[in-house]
């Protein structure tokens, strides 16, 4: 396999040519003299075609590109990010007034997950109608960082010229033991609610004769007020519990041990 100039030339002769060995052959040594020169000027175009391109130029050169774009790499950023940003350069100004030319100018210092939303939908007020929030999630242990001041002047030079811009980071948490502690807990909360007012055998009191057992009923309403604050990822269960039958001294029956001092119990979810 031919791998140089050279031998590619002398190959080329016919064979009168080559009838001299290699090592006294002049044409052989001409052509692995001036084969090199050629070699080299080969490497060198290839090189230019290479660093003429943002996508393969070296970091060595990709200032020279920031130049013609009126860009620089700031500090901290990586040069394989610097690229990214010079590359969507030409579609972020030509997207720029608008929510993808926004975003993509995010993208471009090396956030992949970004989303712009309305302050309005957020604050759940109309009072902020010309802002907006750019959302950045990112993962906590994240070893990439660029200031904020950074982020805002991309944005800025991109964004609608109307709209005042606001920031709002989430950090996810990929630590399994983390996410073990920070889940969710079932609260349970139990309430006794007295459907009628007489007096029952709960342990409350003690039988020391200052309450009279003498069987007045006085059926009134209950009240009950609930008030509960639901989240999105919140699971809630409510359930009710009612003791029905409860043994009242009315002198129908003896405390002879012939019946349970119980209620019937019934459980339901609501």
């Amino acid at each position: 396999m031919l791998e140089t100039f050279g031998e590619y030339m002398y190959y080329l002769l016919s064979t009168p040519f080559k009838q001299a060995r290699k090592a006294r052959n002049q044409w052989y040594i001409y052509f692995k003299v001036t084969g090199r020169l050629f070699d080299e000027n080969k490497t060198m175009l290839r090189r230019a075609r290479e660093e003429g391109m943002v996508r393969t130029a070296s970091p060595r050169m990709l200032p020279e590109h920031g130049l013609d774009r009126k860009l620089t790499r700031y500090e901290g950023e990586t040069w394989e990010n610097f690229r990214v940003r010079l590359m969507m350069y030409a579609d972020t100004c030509r997207l720029g007034g608008t929510e993808v030319g926004t975003l993509q100018a995010v993208r471009s210092l090396g956030f992949t997950d970004v989303e712009m939303v309305p302050a309005y939908e957020l604050e759940g007020s109309r009072e902020h109608w010309a802002e907006f929030y750019v959302i950045l999630s990112r993962d906590i242990d994240d070893s990439f960082d660029i200031g904020h001041d950074i982020i805002r002047r991309e944005v800025r030079r991109v964004k609608k010229v109307s709209g005042l811009d606001r920031y709002r980071f989430l950090y996810r948490i990929q630590d399994a033991r983390l996410e073990e502690c920070i889940r969710p807990h079932n609260i349970l909360i139990r309430a006794e609610v007295r459907w009628y007012n007489n007096n029952i055998l709960n342990g409350e009191h003690n039988n020391d004769g200052s309450i009279h057992h003498d069987n007045v009923i006085g059926n009134h309403l209950p009240y009950l007020h609930i008030r509960s604050r639901m989240e999105e990822r919140e699971k809630g269960r409510l359930t009710c519990t009612t003791w029905h039958h409860w043994r009242i001294h009315d002198g129908s029956t003896y405390n002879d041990g012939a019946k349970h001092m119980d209620a019937q119990v019934i459980e339901e979810e609501i």
